[in-house]
């Protein structure tokens, strides 16, 4: 028991590190925890017309296979990845879900 809580202590920690990774693609991506809440939420309503309303305001768009990204934070129980991109050199902070995101080896 106190082997498994250490094991999981130790994961915990190696994934609140910044991690470099890969973006798989196919997979929302926000600029905001709460905006890439109601994608998803928008998603699993099938409400299309808020779906394009934020791809409209360019706070959510679906992200592009290979895309390096940095991760920042994992919400490992909620299944999502605070990560940074860098968009014309500046970096941008993003949401996605933990699927999206490929750890480097």
């Amino acid at each position: 028991m106190k082997k498994t809580l250490l094991m999981v202590l130790v994961c915990i920690s190696f994934l609140q590190a910044e991690l470099p990774a890969t973006l798989k693609g196919g997979y929302p991506v926000c600029t905001t925890e709460e905006y890439f809440e109601q994608f998803i939420s928008a998603t699993v309503n099938k409400d299309i017309k808020m779906i394009k309303y934020l791809a409209s305001l360019g706070v959510c768009v679906i992200s592009k296979k290979g895309l390096k990204v940095t991760v920042l934070d994992t919400s490992m129980f909620s299944g999502k990845a605070k990560i940074r991109a860098w968009l014309n050199n500046k970096p941008i902070i993003l949401w996605t879900n933990l699927e999206n995101v490929i750890l480097k080896k």
